[in-house]
């Protein structure tokens, strides 16, 4: 840290010289490949400050290439000039609606451009999903890396980045359908005939009836549809049934989309796609320009959760504050206009568009004119903000889980050591914010944008970094199929006659023994 700051004085004494033109900026652009361009991503829980720390980076950033001008020697320039940020937050690309998304203000972020943030009208379009995003976030990054600018890609939608920067590893979604918000088009595929043909075991009469009537189904089917819905899933990729709950309707409509609209299995895509990472991966160019897209380097910023459930907590207190209730109503108005409105959009499903918001869900037992503050001490009041600061600690750690289960192979397997990767950044103690984050971060993106030797990333982040950031198995990465886990039917848990439920047993490790075990003799299963 001396170093740099002993730099950075020196640098402010030099004479001023004159910048090179943005023509030559442009032309030393065109001699770099895009796996060579650079890319920044902040990711870490809700409540750790990603958005402050892209903003200061972003300074950083805009201050060393003005710095590097005053040098004496032009050949010292750095080619990146400056910096913008790109949500990567999938409740905060609405409009609007900024307290209960937790957006950064235009004051906090002090100048610092933002991109992908707050551009979807909550009451006309459900949001995007992941390949939605990524495309539109490949074309501003193109669009900034030719304007000699880095991007910083910040957000907690973890799974959003990890597929921006590593492509492979689950395919596209179909182009149609639910894909783009509408219903399942009223044509199928002219190969789906030929697509049951092949199936085992025909379709049953009821089963195909179902399968051609999906067009005329509501993007939330009713509830009694949702386990013949997955009969049908089971009948025609039985795979990929498997690893859906028969309830999760979503999901199951999502698999049987690419079925209607391209007559062909999503999890024969997937087992393919394994494939080419697997051969990928053997040929040793899991870091090549097939396992990523650009120069990647990743800050995670972490608190343990002893400390952070407690800042979790006061920050949902902070919210009512800042206005919730009024956003809270305010949500509710848009939800009746679109039940008016016959949207896409079901304001009742709590897992589309802005209302899987946190908060929305767990104030809507409460009548509209409690949400006001002279309601905050009564008992429905207080037990609707309980599960509110609950369901964002349990948020917060399905973030961790998928940083840790799901990104850091990625990570591990597809960068360069040394020259890319992922750094822990110690978020415990704000009041040390400079000292654990800041200028660790500063350091690191310094060499990184030199292309120089980073550090290892357990050296920097504090005493949990060794363990957070080391893989669970020694030598190569284990490339995990995206089909793994699965389900089973618990025959003595299941409900039978006229209201059949059936009782899954859901897992995603070890194997389905193991799983099965674990059910039995857990207080659940029915003895």
């Amino acid at each position: 840290m001396q170093i740099h700051l002993a730099r950075a004085i020196t640098l402010l004494q030099l004479r001023a010289r004159i910048a090179p033109p943005s023509s030559l900026l442009r032309r030393t652009m065109s001699s770099f490949s895009t796996s060579d361009l650079p890319v920044i991503a902040v990711i870490g829980t809700t409540g750790v400050g990603k958005s402050k720390l892209s903003i200061e980076l972003a300074q950083h950033i805009a201050r060393r290439f003005s710095e590097q001008q005053q040098e004496a020697s032009s050949l010292s320039s750095s080619t990146w000039k400056s910096a913008e940020v790109i949500n990567a937050d999938s409740m905060q690309i609405y409009k609007g609606l900024d307290v209960i998304t937790n957006k950064v203000t235009d004051e906090e972020m002090e100048g610092v451009s933002h991109r992908l943030l707050g551009i979807v009208d909550p009451r006309g379009e459900k949001g995007w999903g992941m390949a939605k995003w990524v495309e539109a976030s490949l074309d501003e990054i193109s669009d900034l890396h030719s304007s000699s600018q880095v991007p910083i890609i910040t957000g907690g939608t973890t799974y959003w980045i990890q597929h921006l920067l590593f492509p492979l590893g689950k395919p596209p979604p179909p182009t149609s359908s639910l894909s783009s918000n509408v219903p399942f088009p009223p044509t199928p595929s002219p190969t789906l005939p030929a697509f049951l043909a092949s199936l085992p075991t025909p379709l049953t009469p009821s089963q195909h009836s179902l399968l051609y009537s999906l067009p005329s189904l509501p993007l939330t089917p009713p509830p009694e549809l949702a386990l013949p819905l997955h009969q049908l899933l089971e009948a025609v990729d039985p795979k990929l049934a498997a690893k859906w709950h028969w309830k999760d309707t979503r999901k199951v409509m999502r698999s049987l989309e690419r079925v209607w609209g391209l007559g062909e299995r999503e999890s024969e895509v997937w087992e393919k796609q394994e494939v080419e990472r697997r051969e990928v991966n053997e040929r040793g160019e899991g870091a090549g320009e097939e396992g990523k897209r650009y120069r990647t380097l990743i800050f995670w910023l972490h608190a343990p959760p002893e400390i952070l459930d407690p800042r979790l907590d006061g920050r949902v207190d902070k919210m009512i504050d800042l206005g919730l209730l009024d956003e809270l109503r305010d949500m509710r108005l848009i939800a009746e206009e679109m039940e008016a409105s016959s949207s896409s959009v079901d304001p009742k499903d709590y897992a589309s568009g802005i209302f899987q918001s946190i908060g929305y869900k767990e104030f809507s037992a409460l009548p509209t004119t409690s949400l006001t503050p002279s309601s905050l001490p009564t008992k429905p009041f207080q037990a609707a903000l309980t599960q509110m600061k609950l369901a964002t600690r349990q948020y917060a750690k399905s973030q961790v889980r998928w940083i840790t289960v799901k990104l850091r192979g990625v990570v591990k397997e597809r960068t360069v050591e040394g020259k890319e990767g992922m750094f822990l950044l110690d978020a415990s103690d704000l009041t040390k914010w400079d000292k654990n984050v800041l200028a660790p971060a500063i350091s690191v993106l310094d060499a990184f944008l030199d292309s120089s030797i980073l550090p290892t990333p357990a050296s920097i982040g504090g005493p949990l970094a060794p363990s957070l950031l080391a893989l669970d198995q020694t030598g190569p990465p284990i490339i995990k199929s995206t089909l793994a886990g699965g389900s089973y039917r618990c025959n003595l848990c299941s409900k039978e006659g006229e209201t059949e439920e059936p009782f899954f047993v859901m897992w995603t490790e070890g194997t389905e023994e193991e799983a099965k075990r674990g059910h039995e003799v857990g207080r659940v299963h029915k003895r």
